[in-house]
Parts: structure tokens; sequence; C-alpha cells
């Protein structure tokens, strides 16, 4: 649905912040994962060296602590930049959006305002939801990442090198996964995530019907009644989510307890 022209210039501006922290967030991400790279690259030279015992592998693992330790000293100092810029961004861009949603909202009738007050601040609210969905499901990848690459490296370092250092370097990656596993049971994290998600999509569905005026909002004879029987479903759906999540913070034994009806 095109925005009304009093919100036309404003939509250009959020799109015009939008993309600025975008990419501002990309270059953070290509920073980041190329430090992470390389110290992947460095643990495997320092552990090559330490059970090899291979004098140029030892230097080149140390020459490479040394690069790894000044390029962490210059994520720092750009980190703080890019964080101010992040952070300046985003106020800019938040800002624009509470002036978008002043501005729709203040289209409607008087008595319908508080309820459309509170619909256009559906979108960023799902939006949020799903953002920390996102987050739940890196997590989870990131351990379960953790898990089988380290039991499969656990289990060829085990076999295919006989030493003390192997053996202790096998034990460390397999404590390793073990925290991750345990990690990824007891926080329930992919179930986490999968909840946020379910949530924001079924937010963004209201207020797409509401706002189309179709489905179970067809029939409502004024702004006033449509507004406030979605403001209602929203509330229920917030109260459904805090439940779940007040559920999911219970330990797994107590979780199967209360399913089972003990």
């Amino acid at each position: 649905m095109p925005s009304p022209p009093e919100v036309a210039q404003i939509d250009a501006d959020i799109s015009e912040a939008e993309q600025e922290l975008s990419e501002l967030l990309l270059r953070w991400r290509w920073v980041v994962y190329g430090l992470a790279a390389a110290a992947l690259l460095e643990c495997g030279f320092i552990i090559s060296a330490s059970i090899t015992r291979i004098d140029g592998l030892v230097s080149v693992a140390g020459l490479g602590g040394v690069l790894l330790f000044a390029s962490a000293v210059a994520l720092g100092i750009y980190a703080s930049e890019n964080r101010g810029e992040r952070i300046q961004q985003k106020r800019q861009l938040d800002r624009l959006k509470i002036e978008r949603r002043d501005a729709l909202a203040g289209r409607a009738p008087r008595a319908a305002a508080p309820f459309a007050r509170y619909k256009e601040h559906l979108p960023a609210m799902a939006e949020h939801l799903k953002l920390r969905a996102q987050r739940h499901r890196r997590t989870y990848v990131s351990l379960q990442l953790v898990v089988i690459v380290g039991s499969l490296s656990a289990s060829a370092l085990t076999a295919s090198i006989n030493s003390p250092n192997s053996k202790t370097i096998a034990v460390a990656i397999s404590l390793a996964v073990g925290v991750a596993a345990s990690f990824s049971l007891t926080f329930r994290i992919r179930e986490r995530g999968d909840a946020l998600q379910a949530t924001a999509i079924e937010i963004e569905r209201e207020y797409r019907a509401a706002e189309l005026r179709i489905g179970d909002y067809a029939n409502d004879p004024d702004d006033r009644t449509r507004y406030r029987k979605l403001t209602e479903r929203i509330e229920s759906l917030r109260a459904e989510q805090a439940s779940k999540e007040r559920s999911l913070d219970q330990p797994p034994d107590m979780q199967q307890s209360s399913s089972s009806g003990i």
C-alpha cells in the first residue's frame, strides 16, 4: 500500500538511513570474520607446532601470534569508531520511524488515535522479535558447529597421533564439545528462536489484515473498532509469547513433568 503524501519524504529518509546502517554493519562483519579466520588459522599452526615440534612451524606460529595481536589492537580501534557511527545512525533511524508513526497515527480519527499509534508501532515490534530470533538461531548454529567439528577433530586427533600433547588437546576439545552441547540443551536456544519467529510472523499477519481490511477485519464498521480488535489480538499474542518464554526458562526435567501432568 503506497504511503500517504505527508510521509513519503520520511519513507525516503528511512530507506537511506537503513542503507547506511546496513553498510556499517557489513563492514564490521567482514572485519570480524576476517580476524576470526586468522585466529583459527593461528590455532591450527600452534596445534601443529606443539605436536610436530618442527622449527619452521614454530616460527610461523610465533609470527602469526604477533600479527594476530596487532590485528586485534587495530580491530579494537576500528570497533570503537564503527560502534559510534552505528549508534548515531540507529538513533536517527529510530527518530525517523517515530516521526512516521506519529504522522500516520495523526491521520486517524480522534477516538481511534491511541489504537492507531499502537498499530503503527507493530512493524517495529515484529522487527525486534525477528532480530532476537536471528540471534538465537546464530547462537544455536554456532554451538552445533562446535559440537560437530569438535567431535570429528577430537576423534581424528586421537586416532592419527599418539602423543601426550595430542591427548591433552583432544581432552580440551571434548570438553568444549560437552559444554556447547549442554548449553544448547539447557537453555533451549533453538526453541526460543522458533517461538520468537512464530510470534513475529503472527504480528505481521494481523497487521497486514487490519491494514488491508481483510479476513476478520473486513466487516468492522470503523477504524476504532478495527484497531481495537487488532490491539486485543496483538496483546494476546504477546501474552502467549511471554508464557512460552517462562516455560522455556524452566529446566528440561520440569518441562517434561509439566507436559506429562505430573
